[in-house]
């Protein structure tokens, strides 16, 4: 069985400006497990957050052994200590493969119900005010509006986008908040506006910050950065009421499953999430569609030069192609 990791470079569309970093582009990489004429291919898009970098998994792939099959490819991914994105890659590749074989749908292979459409927000990067009037028509056609701040713009910022569009906005802090009181004056500001929820105001290592706030807030607070391929969900649940549950920080469809069910044991709703990835990567979230409440899938959108076209997005609502 071949196995093999290809770079892909993604360009993007707007300024990438987070609370943390930015950038014009990003680099991926495609994993490709091949036996005979089938293939299985997932994405890896490694996140500095998490200690990853292209370089890094890079050199972490090349002590990798070749599989002998696709479940021995998952059985390693579940052994081993790998990036969150390349585990990622390495099990929705080999996922893809034993549906092929079996002739079966992904979801059939997860056992999880198919979706047909399902509304994604549009995220709007941390930018001047002055470009946000036309960057805002460019997505009005999105049923939500994910906006990235930091401390310091974040009530004016958010504001601001507020003024272009009545749809429900997503706010998204990326770990910005230093204080509690910094936090409660933004929401003293925003408290009138249209918000569905505030997600990771606070460092994932803030937990008495995000107890302290727990039940003051307006606005549904989300857990981003707290969640990775494991969680405490008792401590989840004393601090937030939903999680984002990325496929590139959880490694793949298996984790991501095991996640989900134990948010919802916790009564915690769920957000499906994404990096910037092309559409390969956004299609494999998608496979999980009937189980979130939230999705959050514009990676691939915001984007030029995608070099699958596996999803169509139609006035905001993403279906797979």
């Amino acid at each position: 069985m071949k196995f093999s990791l290809r770079p892909i470079k993604l360009d993007l569309k707007v300024n990438w400006k987070i609370s943390r970093n930015e950038s014009l582009s990003k680099q991926n990489f495609v994993v490709a497990l091949e036996d005979g004429p089938l293939k299985g291919m997932g994405e890896v898009a490694p996140n500095i957050r998490y200690g990853e970098s292209p370089k890094a998994v890079q050199a972490q792939f090349d002590k990798i052994p070749d599989f002998a099959s696709a479940e021995n490819a998952l059985e390693f991914a579940h052994e081993e200590d790998l990036f969150h994105s390349l585990k990622c890659g390495l099990v929705c590749a080999a996922v893809e493969l034993l549906s092929k074989k079996k002739n079966i749908s992904i979801e059939k292979q997860l056992n999880v119900a198919p979706v047909e459409t399902l509304a994604t927000s549009m995220s709007v990067p941390i930018m001047e005010e002055n470009l946000l009037k036309d960057y805002m028509s460019s997505i009005a056609r999105f049923p939500y509006v994910k906006v990235k701040v930091n401390q310091d713009n974040a009530a004016s910022f958010t504001q601001a986008v507020a003024r272009y569009s009545d749809n429900p906005i997503r706010v998204d802090a990326n770990e910005a908040f230093e204080s509690s009181k910094s936090f409660m004056d933004f929401l003293l500001a925003v408290k009138d506006l249209n918000i569905q929820f505030i997600e990771q105001p606070f460092k994932a290592s803030d937990a008495a910050l995000y107890r302290e706030i727990k039940g003051k807030s307006p606005f549904e607070i989300m857990a981003d950065e707290s969640i990775e391929d494991a969680a405490d969900f008792d401590s989840l649940a004393a601090q937030f009421d939903s999680v984002n549950i990325k496929l590139m920080k959880t490694g793949g469809y298996l984790k991501a499953l095991e996640l989900i069910q134990k948010a919802r044991e916790k009564k915690l709703k769920v957000m499906l999430g994404c990096m910037i990835e092309s559409s390969l990567g956004i299609a494999c979230a998608m496979r999980l569609g009937s189980l979130a409440d939230y999705f959050d899938l514009d990676g691939s959108l915001l984007i030029k030069n995608d070099p699958f076209q596996n999803i169509i997005e139609n006035n905001g609502r993403l279906s797979l192609n």
